[in-house]
């Protein structure tokens, strides 16, 4: 993959040092990226602030899916496996109204310990 695209415009430091003002304020007013050469070789980009706001949220998102997917139980896990997960949810929304905040931790972390621990059928 290449650093620049179609919309970026490449510049140098010293370019970037002279023009700095018109530079952030086209990379605000226009999303185009600015790659900033040193000695020929990409240093850096510039860009507006609402462009970074927005691939930091992509950035995040991406971040969040992949803990999510790593907290998940194994995908090979029987659908029977799958329900008595769900039916321990339950049990634990069921029963979390009236509790405190620690004694809602402990079923939670019992719950937990139940959904990761394989059944001894489907570890043989």
């Amino acid at each position: 993959m290449t650093l620049t695209r179609a919309l970026d415009e490449t510049v140098t430091v010293t370019e970037v040092r002279r023009r700095l003002s018109e530079i952030l304020d086209q990379a605000h007013r226009t999303r185009r990226h600015f790659v900033i050469l040193k000695a020929g070789q990409p240093r850096g980009v510039m860009l507006g602030t609402d462009e970074y706001l927005r691939l930091r949220e992509l950035d995040l998102r991406e971040q969040r899916r992949r803990h999510v997917l790593a907290q998940l139980p194994e995908a090979g896990r029987l659908p029977e496996e799958w329900q008595a997960s769900f039916e321990t949810l339950k049990r634990i929304r069921d029963k979390a109204t009236p509790l405190s905040d620690d004694e809602l931790d402990a079923l939670v972390n019992e719950a937990l310990v139940e959904i990761r621990t394989p059944f001894p059928e489907a570890a043989q």
